[in-house]
């Protein structure tokens, strides 16, 4: 369960939203940056003594020893039960403040501009954690009045100096978030076209093999529970490598796109069109009793008006097969297919004896 919920955060980060893929890489984090704070402060407790002596190092050393608790606690519980999406942001605001509180009050006790250099470096952290915008603007301010409380307290040395410093913080802190945003988003991209392509054909557009028999599988069980038949056209697009021999490839892609547009402009919004593969085409309709004459008319009458492919390079013409099922007794989809592509060659022998 908790190895599930681990790997649902860094599923997360690749997610379409971009909330909650920035959420998704807080979650991912949480716990290992809480254990890294806590055996960092767990380190100062044990030194503060040594370094400041007197009851400064024993307040700081009591400081950090609660907030190593504080984390080393919040850590346990990442490990153990990983927060959900939504704490995730909040959860690591507060301990960027930890952070920011353990280091104003050194600067404050010490009364030494120097520990600006530790605000700076929660500044920075508070970008990296690529807290939402809102989160982000007030971790950022509460460091900022942190920083301005220690540097009056300190009696303001080099002010312009640590002034500038904390203002480059600032925008290495915003820079860092917006690369790690865009790394995010950048990864998300390529994830989400990668799925894509998966079930999408690149060429036309439509889907492919693959996305066809995840569509058809969810068609067939439509069609069944609704009681209404499911019909299957199977395409061949005649002559195409008669086009690539003679014209080349790109005119073969043209032909193959003027039919999926065809397919496109003659079929339902609710009908499957899917490229079977190089010169196929499949199309799945539910409730609707698909004839091969009258398919394959409309098709060779669309290519015709809008095909976009000179008769020089190919006269249109398809050749279609037609298969299906009604409410009774189901059937696979495989089956289906493969009636269609046996009445498509049949259909075409027809054809050609007739024609000879």
């Amino acid at each position: 369960m908790q190895m599930g919920a681990r790997n649902a955060a860094r599923t997360a980060e690749l997610s379409v939203d971009p909330a909650v893929r920035y959420a998704g890489a807080a979650a991912a984090v949480l716990a290992p940056v809480c254990a890294f704070v806590a055996a960092l402060y767990i380190v100062l407790a044990v030194t503060h003594p040594m370094v400041l002596g007197g009851p400064e190092g024993t307040t700081m050393s009591v400081v950090a020893g609660l907030s190593a608790i504080g984390l080393g606690i919040l850590a346990l519980i990442g490990y153990l039960r990983p927060p959900r999406l939504r704490y995730a942001n909040p959860l690591l605001a507060v301990v960027v403040l930890v952070v920011i509180l353990n280091s104003s009050l050194h600067m404050i006790i010490t009364g030494d501009t120097l520990q600006t250099t530790n605000l700076m470096l929660a500044v920075i952290a508070a970008g990296v954690a690529i807290l939402p915008t809102g989160w982000n603007v007030a971790v950022t301010a509460v460091a900022w009045v942190a920083w301005i409380v220690g540097i009056q307290v300190s009696g303001g040395q080099d002010l312009v100096h640590w002034l500038f410093a904390m203002a480059m913080a600032t925008l290495v802190a915003q820079l860092a978030r917006y690369g790690r945003r865009s790394s995010l988003d950048t990864a998300a991209e390529s994830v989400s076209r990668v799925a894509e392509l998966s079930v999408q054909d690149p060429l036309t557009g439509l889907a492919n093999r693959r996305g066809l028999e995840v569509l058809g599988e969810e068609m067939l069980a439509i069609a069944s529970g609704s009681g209404n038949g499911l019909s299957v056209a199977f395409f061949d697009v005649d002559g195409l490598k008669e086009v690539n021999d003679r014209h080349g490839h790109d005119a073969g892609d043209e032909v193959l796109l003027a039919v999926s547009r065809a397919l496109r402009a003659t079929c339902r919004t609710t009908d499957v069109i899917a490229r079977w593969g190089g010169d196929e085409f499949v199309v799945l309709s539910i409730g609707h009793d698909l004839q091969a004459d009258a398919v394959e008319s409309l098709v060779v009458a669309a290519l015709a008006t809008a095909g976009g492919v000179s008769e020089e390079v190919w006269r249109p013409s398809v050749s279609v097969g037609v298969a299906g099922i009604g409410a009774g007794p189901h059937r696979s989809l495989d089956d289906l297919l493969s009636e269609a592509d046996e009445a498509m060659y049949q259909r075409r022998r027809q054809q050609r004896s007739l024609g000879s």
